[in-house]
């Protein structure tokens, strides 16, 4: 009976496990139509815990937030989060926002191109929004944080986008 146990956590280790990325992640902001950096723009990385479970889906739940500004040479960068002795492994996604700027279609450049992005080299490159209506609507379409509402832990960005929304009445996001 012990071995089954071990033998199956294991196998659920095992099945979740898979590179952590824990950090540094390094950016730099670039103005795709003029090719200066780009200062103001926070960067939001946002990491979940991942538990194996019966069915190898494994839970999640939210870890840690963590956020930067780019400054005036565009670039940013977060600090890595510290190594846990534990049965989950930690994912993170990422987010972006700068006041007036949208993504430009091809807006993530890694070098080298095997690479890494926020990792290796990365340059993100954004285009300017020109019109109101354009502004709200990518507002609109942002992808939510996956970061608990009571949380204090992206101050920033919540302040950028719902100042950038109150700014141009977008109404609520």
């Amino acid at each position: 009976m012990k071995l089954t146990v071990a033998a199956l956590v294991a196998v659920l280790t095992a099945a979740c496990a898979g590179p952590e990325i824990r950090g540094p992640f390094r950016n730099q902001y670039i103005d795709v139509d003029t090719g200066k950096p780009i200062q103001g723009v926070v960067f939001l990385a946002v990491w979940e815990k991942v538990y194996p479970t019966v069915t190898g889906d494994g839970g999640r739940y939210f870890y840690e937030a963590r956020e930067a500004v780019s400054g005036p040479d565009g670039r940013v960068e977060i600090p890595a989060v510290s190594p846990l002795n534990s049965i989950f492994t930690l994912e993170v996604t990422f987010h972006a926002f700068g006041a007036g700027y949208g993504y430009a279609d091809d807006n993530v450049l890694v070098t080298p191109p095997s690479g890494k992005a926020y990792i290796d080299p990365t340059v993100t490159r954004m285009r300017r929004l020109p019109s109101r209506e354009e502004r709200c609507q990518f507002l609109r379409h942002l992808s939510s944080p996956s970061v608990p509402e009571n949380t204090l832990r992206i101050p920033k960005y919540l302040a950028v986008t719902h100042g950038e929304s109150d700014a141009l009445r977008c109404g609520s996001l």
